[in-house]
């Protein structure tokens, strides 16, 4: 279970990777790609959620967090991208402040 909670963050975003995206032209391997990535980021997600609400060693719930951000960050990437936008628009700072120049 340690191991599929580690490598299926990874496999998940690696999924969604431009140069596969651009690979999946034919409707088909689209369909088959994002069927695979659905059923990773579903079993990917409940194990690290798993791991988070069992009593383990901190270490492995770190290992979780991250899986199950790399999760969430593959699903936007491939099916919006709203949340992505919504970080980049956080984090974006206005050098005029609110009001703008004067």
């Amino acid at each position: 279970m340690i191991m599929s909670c580690v490598s299926s963050g990874p496999f998940a975003l690696a999924l969604t990777s431009r140069t596969l995206q651009q690979l999946t032209h034919n409707i088909f391997l689209k369909i088959f790609r994002r069927v695979v990535l659905g059923i990773v980021n579903v079993i990917g997600a409940f194990i690290s959620s798993i791991f988070l609400i069992e009593p383990i060693p901190y270490p492995l719930k770190f290992v979780a967090v991250i899986s199950l951000f790399l999760h969430i960050w593959s699903n936007d990437r491939e099916y919006g991208g709203g949340l992505s936008r919504l970080i980049k628009r956080i984090i974006r700072r206005d050098p005029n402040g609110p009001k703008g120049q004067s």
